[in-house]
């Protein structure tokens, strides 16, 4: 419990920006390589904590993990429960990175999400096979919808959790596969822009009669939306599998021009009568109203948009009339839109008076929950002299020095996965660790 307490939950670290130095994800990295090297007792305690979760930032860091789990008198792989690669896969490195990824998923037996996120297309049309015991899949947009259609179909009957950029279809692709079957699909996240919307009419053919959660996000420059558009392709898809919904999200695209349209979510409410719980785009149209409906999260709108009268009225909109089985009613913080799954992750009902308050305090994260709101506390940064003047308290330390690590532990464990962070970007470490050349 209190190593539990030193570390963030995993769902607040924003994936995309995981490759910086200084992201938040490299500081929690930083501070679960200390807890591990400590002691052997601490090592035994803590090592749970750092492998639950993997991000692989540098494609280097995916051999050295695998010499981590094959080598050493301790099963790390059974620690391994979630994989997220982000990171840019070289063409040389295509066919090495496909046999790593078949390597990993057979020594983590726990192993039940996966993740690529990586902006960057691979270098194949095609994923590594997956492993078919996979509950949870995330996809960025440069998974195409090929390698998307072949993915699902090894994993479709035991996938519980789907999140995916709808793809769109060059013409001379197969379209996905309308006819897929998802029987244990019980969330659902799409991500859709104004060209790939047309697509999702066939993902709504999709088998899903466990449906229960659904979030549509909506990517792009909102100047080629519309509310008409918006409204036109969430309809139909709500009409097919709204009637089991108990959450939908329409999640927003923070966009200074998001101001330019509305969207007209009373449609979406009307073909969900099951609904409990629904997320509301900062740009929602009022008004609003739904008999079951218990809970209610609205997004702030962005810091620089000219519409924050249209959102207060449909903040006050919702109200017990409207919603004669509401509970209660939060804002959500603009800055933390990059979270998608924050919603649900900590649910509305966890702070239902001032008694309840809390807050998740991580170096410079401050997530605060009041009753009614829940967002990021800027830090107080302090006042320089001048712009060239370092602060005279301030002493540089490096990652080096925070964490002392010689690549081994108490049991002689290797720890060079995490420790090719450091050097991965020299031409050296590529020499040396990857199996495949770089291209010059």
């Amino acid at each position: 419990m209190i190593f539990q307490r030193t570390i963030p939950p995993s769902y607040l670290l924003d994936s995309s920006t995981a490759p910086g130095p200084d992201s938040l994800a490299c500081k929690v990295l930083r501070q679960q390589k200390a807890l591990v090297g400590v002691c052997r007792t601490w090592h035994t305690i803590a090592s749970p904590f750092l492998y639950d979760d993997i991000y692989v930032r540098r494609a280097g860091q995916l051999p050295a993990l695998l010499r981590t789990l094959e080598g050493g008198q301790t099963n790390f792989g059974d620690h391994v429960q979630k994989l997220t690669i982000y990171c840019l896969v070289p063409q040389q490195y295509s066919d090495q990175f496909h046999q790593d990824i078949r390597r990993v998923f057979h020594l983590c037996p726990h192993l039940t999400n996966f993740a690529y996120t990586s902006p960057c297309r691979l270098p194949t049309l095609n994923l590594p096979s997956l492993k078919p015991a996979l509950t949870h899949l995330k996809f960025s947009d440069a998974i195409q919808h090929d390698a998307l259609t072949a993915a699902l179909m090894e994993v479709c009957s035991e996938l519980v959790s789907l999140s995916f950029q709808v793809p769109g279809t060059p013409a001379n692709s197969i379209m996905m596969d309308p006819n897929l079957r998802l029987p244990r699909l019980e969330y659902l996240h799409c991500g859709i822009t104004a060209v790939t919307r047309t697509y999702l009419v066939v993902v709504e053919q999709w088998s899903m009669p466990k449906l229960g959660g659904l979030t549509f996000k909506l990517n792009g420059n909102p100047v080629s939306w519309s509310g008409d558009l918006i409204a036109s392709c969430l309809v139909s898809f709500c009409r097919a599998h709204g009637k089991g919904l108990t959450f939908l999200h329409i999640h927003p695209e923070y966009w200074w021009s998001m101001a330019k349209f509305t969207i007209a979510v009373q449609p979406l409410l009307d073909l969900c009568p099951a609904l409990e719980h629904i997320v509301l785009h900062p740009r929602t149209a009022p008004p609003l109203t739904h008999p079951k409906v218990k809970w209610i999260d609205i997004w702030e709108p962005h810091v620089r948009e000219v519409c924050v009268e249209e959102w207060t009225t449909v903040r006050l909109s919702l109200t017990q009339q409207a919603f004669p089985s509401l509970r209660g009613v939060r804002t959500l913080g603009a800055a933390m839109a990059a979270l998608t799954d924050l919603p649900t992750n900590i649910p509305p009902n966890l702070v239902l008076n001032v008694a309840d308050t809390f807050e998740c305090k991580f170096l410079d994260l401050l997530l605060r929950h009041d009753p009614g709101s829940l967002r990021c506390i800027e830090p107080e940064w302090p006042e320089d002299a001048s712009d060239s003047e370092e602060d005279a308290d301030f002493v540089y330390c490096s990652e080096d020095d925070l964490v002392h690590m010689d690549g081994t532990v108490s049991d002689g464990s290797s720890l060079t996965w995490l420790e090719s962070d450091s050097e991965a970007d020299s031409d050296t470490y590529i020499e040396r660790h990857w199996d495949a050349g770089v291209e010059t």
